[in-house]
């Protein structure tokens, strides 16, 4: 009995010597939590990695606060003993709900459904939506809902006509590529109950890959840009007109891109009819709608020449593009080679992780049969530190394998556009020249400015 109690003493002189923890994080890893607790230089951890779920998103606000209820707070379903400063963990073998669950601490529990999919699309297949998306961002919301309606395809509550404010609310839904912003709405007070759209007044959570997607990231993310960059087309003229282009048009590439040299305004399509014959031309909204009283000799250019005198220049910049080909090639292999080689280092990591975490399996194992044996203490420590400094190394390999695909991506694509453009161009495309220039100046009725993206390239072109 006496042998009894001087071991619960002993055990609880050991709990009240661990020194609390202070911590802030938000939106982290548990892995990423633990090599911040390590870096404080206090406590290590030892775990088995199939007991523990490294990738889980927490956000922790601890001051001062013990050690294990930090863990237990992000970890509810896994064991944890602390011993001289290490903190041992594991997974606990009692029945337990299968259903995943996101936590983030302390303020919201999100619970995801068993397919993942907490979110309506209507009868609309996903694959349905993925065909619609490019008109989202090549024409207009308005194109998606003729379509829709057209075709007889239902809303969420079986209503056969869609909404602009509907469509837009699917393109702009962080939930169709696996995210969750939590908090969006809030109860002001317990009495009213009253329910408020969060405009700042609270911390949102925003969780990535509650759930499977069903639409692509990089769709998702070009219908975005594309509706940031429509948003942000400045109104040009400084008085109120019926002609002022305060509104995104998308279905004419000239019309954001053509302006005019002599004042700065954008140039407007226009169609002419004389003698029963029409004529499409493109002139100065200034000069529409104040006539020369700001504007004085700005053109009026045909639409035909200007087609072709654009396609002239683009050829023209084909042929210099070519000549930097080899150079592009080589870039491209250049990447290539060096994502190869952080893959392959990034693979040689992980594998001694794993070792690593076997070894630490087995030593914790003879560990928690002789807590006081200090070689096992000694090689644990060991394991813990090297476990650490893996841990590091492999988030440093994969940000940089990252940011390697992304070079690897965009030289491939500068290669596969001087391919495609070898040939020349013989059709006015007008999504194409929004992709591959910046800005057309009219310098005057013969001659025209064009700038091309991603590049120094400036040529003038002649109108014929």
């Amino acid at each position: 009995m006496l042998t009894l109690l001087f071991t619960l003493l002993a055990a609880a002189g050991v709990r009240a010597q661990n020194p609390p923890v202070s911590i802030n994080a938000k939106a982290i890893t548990i892995n990423e939590l633990f090599i911040r607790i390590e870096k404080q230089g206090v406590y290590t951890f030892a775990y088995n990695n199939a007991d523990i779920d490294l990738k889980r998103i927490v956000t922790v606000h601890a001051k001062e606060r013990p050690i294990e209820s930090i863990v237990r707070e992000c970890l509810p379903e896994v064991n944890v003993q602390v011993s001289n400063n290490k903190v041992i963990l594991t997974g606990r073998r009692s029945d337990q709900s299968s259903m995943p669950m996101h936590k983030l601490t302390g303020t919201v529990t999100l619970t995801a459904r068993p397919d993942g999919i907490d979110f309506q699309l209507g009868n609309a297949a996903p694959a349905r939506l993925f065909d619609l998306l490019p008109a989202a961002y090549t024409g207009a919301v308005d194109e998606i809902k003729r379509e829709l309606d057209e075709d007889g395809v239902p809303t969420a509550q079986g209503v056969e006509c869609w909404s602009p404010a509907i469509i837009h609310n699917i393109l702009t839904n962080e939930k169709y590529i696996g995210d969750a912003l939590l908090q969006k709405t809030y109860v002001t007070d317990c009495l009213s109950k009253k329910v408020r759209k969060n405009r700042g007044e609270r911390v949102m959570y925003y969780v990535e890959n509650n759930h499977p997607a069903i639409i692509s990231r990089e769709a998702f993310d070009l219908v975005r840009k594309e509706m940031t960059r429509r948003s942000s087309k400045r109104k040009v003229l400084q008085k109120s007109g019926k002609t002022e282009l305060g509104k995104y048009s998308g279905k004419y590439a000239l019309t954001e891109l053509l302006v005019c040299g002599e004042c700065g305004s954008p140039y407007k399509r226009v169609t002419w009819a004389r003698d029963g014959k029409k004529r499409i031309v493109w002139r100065c909204v200034s000069r529409l709608e104040f006539g020369t009283k700001y504007c004085h000799a700005s053109p009026t250019l045909d639409e035909g020449k200007l087609h072709s005198a654009i396609l002239n220049a683009m050829n023209e910049y084909a042929a210099i593009r070519q000549e930097v080909c080899p150079d592009v090639l080589a870039m491209v292999e250049e990447a290539k080679q060096a994502l190869t080689q952080t893959g392959t280092k990034l693979l040689t990591l992980k594998r001694r992780l794993d070792e690593v975490s076997h070894e630490q399996a087995d030593m914790l194992d003879m560990l928690l049969s002789n807590m006081a044996d200090a070689d096992l203490n000694a090689r644990m420590k060991a394991l813990t530190d090297e476990k650490a400094s893996l841990k590091e190394q492999i988030l440093e390999t994969q940000q940089e394998e990252v940011g390697l695909e992304e070079q690897v991506a965009k030289r491939q694509q500068m290669w596969d556009s001087l391919i495609e453009c070898s040939e020349g161009y013989t059709e006015f495309d007008d999504e194409f020249i929004r992709q591959i220039i910046q800005k057309i100046t009219v310098e005057d009725a013969d001659t025209i400015r064009i700038q091309f993206r991603d590049s120094d390239v400036v040529l003038e072109q002649g109108l014929q």
